[in-house]
């Protein structure tokens, strides 16, 4: 019995969501009816309206319920609860609330229950103090089926001041309702729990950008049709921004901050998804579209749209127009009355097809639209979080891919994190992983780790088993691998595979040639040779084929011939290397080397076998194989080897007369032997070398003797040496200025590079200093030699020229005479600026004019030049202005300046120096004149000026209240800026409401607002107000502004 009731309730709660929000009220008594058309919904108006002709009534929350079919039950507006005929509602007055806060009520069925039903409502969030969310219970079962607010009204929730963003989200359990709200200043959600036991105590999560202050969270919350994202408009993060965050329905918790910063300048207002959740739409002064697959926003054309935004039954996204707005002096009212339909919002841009003014609604529109409680799932999910993979097959084969299957149960998951060890790709993050493919033979563990929005985690594995799955490797051996010609050998399968079942044999050289038995006996081979076997070998998943080449060799079986190669003369110590010719196929080879070292060898080859005597040797060759032996056997002769002599090495010059080289060979070496020219010198003809006509270098001439084909060689090396040469003399004119010289440069001749000088030159070298070393005769000699010795000598002429100096002058003025410069050398000629004579050097103060002049004297000696400089200062009496005289601010000190050179003394009138002087006006009153002078003297002269300053008042005196009250009482009725000041101009004060509507204007100085706009009062709370004036004091006009809040208070 305890099932089925529970299953009644739970499908009481199924049909509760299917029509409950078929009826939205909005603005002054606007109903939106999705009943009769769920595409296009019909408006009517109803209920009293409040505003007139001349006033406006601006609302923003307000939220409606209907029953089972999208009747309407009640609806409110934050303050007041009305039935479905338009009146209110029994104890329906008096909710903490106001109906000009954007989401600040939604209406949500108590679970469990057919006929009780929690209104949320909260303060205005600028409120002083704001008193924060609360809720108020009511019963359709009484007043005859109208309702009745019960005794359970005004219930705080005690979760603190709140911002104007209210939600409400299914439980995982399919019954019970999440209620989010957000703080009024800082960054954390608060979630109560609506059951059927009532609300439960609030859930707080601290996550994301902080709210700076009360006005950033007067704005709209919003979730996606499943409930698992939410989203907050506003300005979070000093920026125009929405925020998106994962929501856990199990545990009322928010996870993975998403900050969005809207393309607009002001905070967002209105937010809400598509109905698929790829798509998220806010407003503020614009409409904008942002598109969670590109991660891109689209803005839709110019359109002031700041009000809100929600989305229907039918999916479609439906924008409020705003407010009426009254201009008083026009005697004129503006409607906003319109509502815009966003048709397709799934869409991306403007295939999204925005509507405009899709519909007229019959009283003012208002800036908000029914907050409806939808709810978002109606099956009950809540499972433990538990990771589950699937696979079709754990078994595959190399180079297979997988389909792995996520399966994993429980609230709230935000990721998933796959491993796949040995696979493409090795890991992946997301609930559908790409196919996995392994191409490497082996076992492997694949595993899923889930976490969920509050970190806990859950993991799985599956082990998958990669196999080789190619098909069978054939593989087989044979009785024997070598045998005689007319032998015959079995031959044995060992195939591996899948249920191995076909065999076939090719036999190369062999009877029968093939064969398609498993195991082949009596293979017959006649002919020597070595042959390949092949085997292909078939099972259930294909065919392979292995062939062993030369896999049977046959051999004829006759014994083997004897035979070698080797020289058949050699000479006295050589080393010879042996070559068996033998045929046959011997496996043993036995060599005999008489005479030889060493003198027998196993080798088939034997090498560097050496013969140290003269005489003749007898060689054998012995070899086997396993059918008998041969011997084989030849004469080696060893001749003695001539002797030449020793070799032979001369150094001649090339003065020597000529040798005949017979003579330097050793004593009793044979005259028969042949002479080689190697470098076909002409120097050596016959036997005699000819040092005259060999240029220097080293030269080889060879002496050949010969027995038979063993010969010795004498070489003659001969090094050819030419007399030494220090060049021919030279000479050279320097002045003692001019740079270094080289005095190898003088020499003709291409002297040798390995001579000194003398007397020595003072840079250690061949280079000559000509403002060092002196003038002369410089001996330059090379080494001598056993060819002789040789030297030239450089003959080295400088002209010296003196230092020159001018003799200095002092500083002149302008006015001073001609004077005539001098030098310590004479003749010279004077060049510069104020040069009047070039050879005298008379200078003329005048003619140069005030400054640095720099005076050239140049004297020539010998063609050689020398040149010097000297600067002459010239000064004049000093020039000073102080400009005009001049009004100058009281409160601004003065800076007075002027340009002075170097030598100038400066004196102000208060006794500063420097060329710059600051004047403060602190002891002086407005109106009053100060003079300051200055004197600037040099050896010239002095000059003087002054400058009178009249002295003003310029400061300006502002004084703005925060708050009054006009309550008629006679006392702080209005709100006026006072500002003060002797040069304003273009003031002006104007004043805002929280939307941005303009509600005072004023160019008049002082003016002041008395908390009315067009005739009417304004609503309690806090409004902007922008103050800005120009300040002309000073040369440039500076254009000043204030901006502040101002709070009326009644």
């Amino acid at each position: 019995m305890k099932t089925l009731l529970l299953t009644l309730s739970f499908l009481s709660f199924l049909s509760f969501g299917q029509n409950t929000n078929n009826i939205w009220y909005f603005g002054d008594g606007n109903f939106l009816d999705f009943n009769a058309n769920m595409a296009n919904p019909v408006l009517s108006a109803n209920g009293a309206e409040i505003a007139t002709p001349t006033s406006t009534y601006c609302q923003e929350g307000s939220s409606t319920m209907c029953d089972a079919v999208g009747n309407l039950l009640f609806y409110n507006n934050s303050e007041n609860v009305f039935d479905k005929n338009y009146n209110l509602m029994p104890n329906g007055t008096g909710l903490i609330g106001s109906a000009s806060t954007s989401a600040q009520t939604i209406i949500v069925p108590k679970p469990g229950s057919s006929s009780l039903y929690y209104i949320f409502h909260m303060d205005f969030a600028a409120g002083t103090p704001n008193l924060g969310l609360f809720y108020s219970e009511v019963d359709m079962s009484l007043n005859g089926g109208l309702g009745d607010v019960t005794a359970n009204k005004n219930i705080a929730l005690g979760s603190g001041p709140c911002s104007e963003q209210l939600k409400a989200i299914t439980h995982c359990n399919g019954q019970d309702i999440w209620l989010i709200s957000h703080s009024v200043i800082g960054n954390t959600f608060y979630a109560n729990l609506v059951s059927s036991t009532g609300v439960a105590p609030t859930i707080s999560t601290s996550i994301g950008a902080a709210h700076p202050d009360a006005f950033s969270g007067m704005s709209y919350m919003t979730c996606t049709k499943d409930g698992s994202k939410v989203a907050l408009a506003g300005e979070m993060g000093g920026f125009p921004s929405v925020e998106v965050f994962s929501f856990d329905n199990l545990n009322g918790t928010f996870c993975n901050p998403q900050y969005l910063v809207t393309p607009d300048f002001v905070g967002s207002y209105g937010v809400e998804f598509s109905s698929d959740g790829t798509k998220l739409y806010t407003t503020a002064f614009q409409l904008h579209q942002y598109d969670f697959v590109t991660a891109a926003w689209y803005t839709f054309p110019p359109l002031e749209i700041g009000a809100t935004l929600m989305r229907g039954p039918n999916d479609k996204i439906y924008i409020a127009r705003g407010c009426d707005y009254y201009d008083a002096q026009a005697g004129v009212m503006y409607y906003a009355r319109n509502l815009h339909v966003i048709e397709s919002p799934n869409n991306v841009g403007a295939l999204a097809n925005l509507q405009l003014n899709a519909y007229t609604t019959p009283r003012e529109c208002g800036l908000g639209l029914s907050t409806c409680y939808y709810p978002t799932q109606t099956i009950n999910t809540c499972a433990p979080l538990n990771a589950q993979l699937s696979v079709v097959n754990t078994t595959i084969c190399e180079g297979d891919c997988i389909n792995f299957t996520n399966a994993s149960s429980g609230a709230g998951i935000v990721s998933y994190d796959w491993s796949f060890p040995g696979g493409m790709p090795a890991s992946f993050s997301g609930s559908t992983p790409p196919v996995v493919c392994y191409n490497t033979i082996g076992n492997y563990t694949a595993s899923l780790q889930v976490t969920d929005c509050a970190g806990i985690t859950s993991s799985t594995t599956v082990n998958i088993d990669v196999i080789n799955c190619s098909g069978p490797t054939p593989d087989f051996q044979a009785s024997q691998n070598q045998i005689c010609s007319a032998d015959c050998i079995n031959f044995t399968d060992l195939s591996t595979g899948t249920n191995v079942n076909a065999w076939t044999w090719s036999f190369s050289g062999g009877l029968p040639t093939s064969s398609n038995l498993q195991n082949p006996q009596n293979i017959c081979f006649a002919t020597p040779g070595s042959y390949d076997v092949t085997l292909t070998v078939t099972d259930d998943l294909g065919t392979n084929t292995s062939t062993l080449t030369n896999f049977i060799v046959v051999d004829a079986c006759i014994p083997p011939v004897a035979d070698f190669s080797a020289p058949d003369t050699v000479c006295v110590g050589s080393c010879i290397d042996f070559l068996d010719q033998s045929t046959n196929s011997p496996t043993q080879w036995n060599w005999t080397l008489n005479g030889g070292i060493p003198n027998t060898s196993t080798a088939q080859n034997p090498q560097t076998i050496c013969f140290n005597n003269v005489g003749t040797y007898s060689i054998e060759l012995t070899v086997d194989n396993a059918f008998g032996s041969d011997n084989f056997s030849k004469d080696i002769v060893v001749l003695s080897v001539p002797n030449a002599g020793s070799d032979v090495g001369v150094s001649w010059c090339q003065t020597e007369a000529d040798v005949n080289l017979e003579a330097l060979l050793d004593l009793g070496v044979p005259l028969s032997g042949t002479w080689i020219n190697v470098q076909n010198t002409p120097a050596f003809s016959g036997t005699t070398f000819s040092p005259s006509s060999a240029p220097p270098g080293t030269y080889s001439i060879q002496y050949v003797l010969e027995n038979f084909f063993c010969t010795d060689t004498t070489e003659f090396t001969i090094e050819i040496n030419g007399p030494p040469n220090a060049g021919i003399d030279g000479a050279v004119t320097l002045c003692d200025y001019d740079n270094n010289i080289d005095l190898m440069t003088i020499l003709q001749g291409s002297p040798d590079l390995n001579g000194t000088w003398s007397p020595a030159l003072s840079t250690g070298t061949s280079f000559l200093d000509p403002s060092i070393d002196l003038d002369g005769i410089y001996t330059y000699t090379v080494p001598q030699t056993f060819c002789g010795s040789d030297s030239s000598k450089a003959t080295v002429t400088i002209t010296y020229v003196f230092d020159v100096e001018i003799l200095p002058v002092g500083s002149l003025c302008m006015s001073t005479p001609d004077i005539n410069l001098s030098a310590n050398i004479a003749n010279g000629v004077w060049s510069g600026n104020g040069i009047t004579d070039d050879i005298l050097g008379t200078f003329n103060p005048t003619t140069s004019g005030s400054g640095n002049h720099t005076i050239t004297y140049t004297v020539s000696i010998a063609n050689c030049n020398a040149t010097t400089t000297l600067d002459v200062i010239v000064d004049d009496v000093p020039f000073v202005d102080l400009g005009n005289d001049l009004a100058n601010c009281l409160s601004e000190p003065l800076i007075l300046s002027i340009e002075s050179s170097p030598n100038d003394e400066v004196l102000w009138s208060n006794g500063s120096i420097s060329d710059e002087v600051l004047v403060d006006f602190g002891s002086f009153s407005p109106g009053e004149t100060v003079v300051v002078s200055v004197d600037v003297s040099n050896a010239c002269g002095t000059s003087s000026d002054d400058i009178f300053i009249e002295l003003l008042d310029c400061d300006v005196y502002v004084y703005i209240p925060n708050s009054f009250t006009p309550d008629g009482n006679n006392h702080n009725q209005y709100f006026q800026p006072v500002i003060t000041g002797e040069f304003l101009s273009d003031y002006e004060l104007r004043i805002y409401n929280r939307w941005g509507e303009s509600v005072f204007n004023s160019k008049t100085l002082n003016a002041a607002w008395d908390g009315t706009s067009n005739g009417s009062l304004c609503q309690d709370g806090v409004y902007i107000w922008t103050l800005t004036f120009n300040n002309n004091s000073s040369a440039k006009t500076q254009t000043v502004e204030y901006n502040g809040h101002v709070s009326i208070i009644r």
